[in-house]
């Protein structure tokens, strides 16, 4: 018997009872949660608790969901949220890799204007699209209302789709 593999494996620390588990528990990434504006919330909110626990499971829940759906979310709680890139790059590192493969910087807050580009150069769908347009308006509201202008209501940012086009859902 050949133990060479099994030499590897404890050489790395990866115990085979580990490893089993670890290939048993490997989820497909269309299976993986896909973050909404309802997660979107609750995710904030642990992100910017002054519980560090609390940061650790919302990285965590970005950790293992499925990123590429994701997407608007991930940038958006990247922008907004406490956390800085070491810690995201400590708890959540795929979360970190990917982020730097499309584009945003982990280690610095994402601009609105990245945050659009990103997700048009990825094709998001046209509900992410109107969420990040909904975030957006809501942060000119209150850049408005900060500046003195008491009379605005609120500021709407509708995305209209051509009629016949092919917008992804």
């Amino acid at each position: 018997m050949d133990l060479r593999p099994l030499k590897i494996i404890i050489s790395l620390g990866i115990f085979p009872e580990k490893l089993k588990n670890h290939m048993e528990n490997e989820v497909k990434e269309s299976e993986k949660l896909v973050l909404d504006a309802s997660t979107f919330a609750n995710v904030r909110g642990m992100l910017d608790s002054t519980d560090q626990e609390n940061v650790n499971v919302a990285l965590a829940v970005i950790e293992n969901c499925n990123r590429k759906a994701s997407l608007v979310y991930i940038l958006l709680l990247k922008k907004i949220c406490k956390p800085n890139g070491e810690t995201w790059k400590k708890q959540a590192p795929e979360a970190y890799k990917f982020l730097k493969t499309i584009g945003a910087d982990p280690d610095k807050v994402c601009q609105y204007k990245q945050i659009l580009k990103i997700l048009g150069a990825q094709k998001a769908p046209e509900k992410d699209i109107q969420f990040f347009l909904d975030y957006f308006g809501e942060y000119v509201f209150k850049s408005v209302k900060d500046m003195g202008y008491d009379f605005v209501e609120g500021i709407e940012i509708k995305l209209n789709v051509k009629e016949g086009a092919n917008a992804t859902k």
